[in-house]
């Protein structure tokens, strides 16, 4: 069959947010599925874009009953390894059902690869449902690795659509001074907010020191301590991901 791939643009999104729709009712976490049409417009054809993407089409008359013509797709984005440096983290690869098993997938996977190779990067990442035999299979197939089972690496997130507090506390003695008055006693507060303001992407780190007048009387003093809350957890999804990667070939 023929089909063609080329770089997403903002009159994708539509189809964009229907094929992950369709991903996540076959992955069974459509609950989980926030993201809106608008959101993929501003969050990836912005100056600054969080993500990249590619589209399948297919020509006229291989459209599907209910007229798309726009099959897959895969989002990605580039991220940093400390061990192996820049890498590509394949986000999601789709391709509807009646399109499978005509080589799009592998298309989609190698097209994510090589921009992936074009900017210096020397892994592709990225996660798999651990019940997808399917698609593990195929990725197997592929040359990939599977780094929760042979590192033993766990895939976790933390919610911030809510304000996210941490504060650390921390005090140190110094010898030559009273045990009350000698402490230095910082908070660090960290504030996330999930607005979708481009001028917010980035969250504010609030510090503020406090005297060690303010501490007396606290444990603190008397040692080093590191205390850390967190406000919200998010809960891991209900299918367990697995961590996988693909080692890219050096570019010369």
């Amino acid at each position: 069959m023929d089909f063609t791939i080329r770089a997403a643009n903002v009159d994708d999104c539509k189809d964009i947010a229907r094929m992950i729709t369709e991903l996540a009712e076959y992955e069974k976490v459509i609950d989980h599925v926030k993201v809106t049409q608008r959101d993929l417009e501003q969050d990836g054809f912005s100056k600054n874009p969080f993500f990249h993407g590619i589209i399948v089409e297919v020509p006229e008359q291989h459209k599907t009953k209910e007229g798309h013509t726009k099959v897959g797709y895969a989002l990605y984005f580039f991220s940093y390894s400390s061990w192996k440096g820049r890498s590509v983290f394949m986000e999601d690869l789709y391709v509807m059902p009646e399109f499978r098993g005509k080589g799009i997938g592998k298309a989609l996977m190698s097209k994510v690869a090589q921009l992936g190779m074009a900017a210096g990067c020397q892994q592709l990442n990225f996660t798999v449902l651990d019940w997808n035999k399917s698609s593990l299979d195929f990725y197997f197939s592929q040359g990939c690795t599977d780094t929760t089972a042979e590192m033993g690496y766990h895939y976790m997130t933390c919610a911030l659509s809510r304000p996210l507090q941490v504060r650390v506390c921390v005090a140190m003695e110094q010898r030559e001074q009273s045990r009350l008055s000698s402490g230095f006693h910082a908070h660090l507060d960290f504030y996330s907010s999930c607005t979708r303001s481009p001028q917010h992407h980035t969250s504010p780190l609030q510090v503020r020191a406090v005297t060690p007048g303010c501490c007396k009387g606290r444990a603190e003093l008397r040692r080093l301590s590191v205390r850390t809350r967190m406000q919200q957890l998010h809960r891991a999804l209900p299918a367990r991901p697995l961590l996988l990667d693909m080692a890219l070939p050096r570019t010369a």
